[in-house]
């Protein structure tokens, strides 16, 4: 995939020719989330992905049309906003729940959410989240992720660190390269600035 975004594809190229397909009007971010490889999203995203295109055409289920990318990732949950313990029905969908993760981290638009999807994201404990999913991690990439300082990979601290400084001050190579990964922001700066 790097080797094929180094070499001129189009990152936001949308899939079909108008007619009714099952991903006619998606793009790899659109087919990346549907196809739940977490994984992936980072790196389309560095290499210039749109988090909040819409999906366009006429793809067969008519539902998933004006769909961001986080909206499709909400509706895989395919669980009820009300439905009395959320955290249950995650633990059942690792996949799908480190896809929402992962765009939340970074920076996908929630102002366009339905209320049933700002309800849904709401109900999900993130620092569950990154508890569950990094257990194999390092002691101090626990740490961060632990620390109330920190909500998401963009959020800084009171020093105005974010995930990614804490880790170049504490952490181990493997950490940093994991971050990177799945969305920190290599030139952020500490501070405001």
């Amino acid at each position: 995939i790097e080797w094929i975004l180094q070499h001129g594809a189009n990152i936001d190229e949308r899939v079909g020719d108008g007619t009714t397909q099952k991903y006619d009007g998606f793009t790899a971010l659109h087919l990346a989330v549907e196809e739940e490889k977490e994984w992936l999203i980072p790196t389309l995203l560095a290499h210039g992905a749109d988090i909040n295109k819409r999906v366009e055409g006429n793809p067969i289920d008519t539902q998933k049309k004006q769909k961001s990318a986080l909206q499709l990732a909400l509706e895989s949950l395919k669980t009820d906003s009300n439905h009395p313990n959320m955290r249950a029905v995650l633990q059942n969908q690792p996949k799908i729940k480190a896809v929402i993760q992962t765009l939340v981290d970074c920076g996908a638009d929630q102002t366009h959410l339905t209320e049933n999807e700002k309800r849904e994201l709401a109900q999900i404990d993130w620092q569950s989240t990154f508890i569950d999913n990094y257990s194999k991690m390092s002691t101090a990439l626990k740490r961060v992720y632990r620390s109330l300082e920190y909500k998401t990979l963009h959020d800084k601290n009171d020093r105005g660190m974010q995930p990614l400084h804490q880790l170049v001050l504490t952490g181990g190579e493997d950490d940093i390269e994991w971050i990177l990964q799945h969305g920190a922001n290599i030139d952020e700066r500490v501070g405001d600035g």
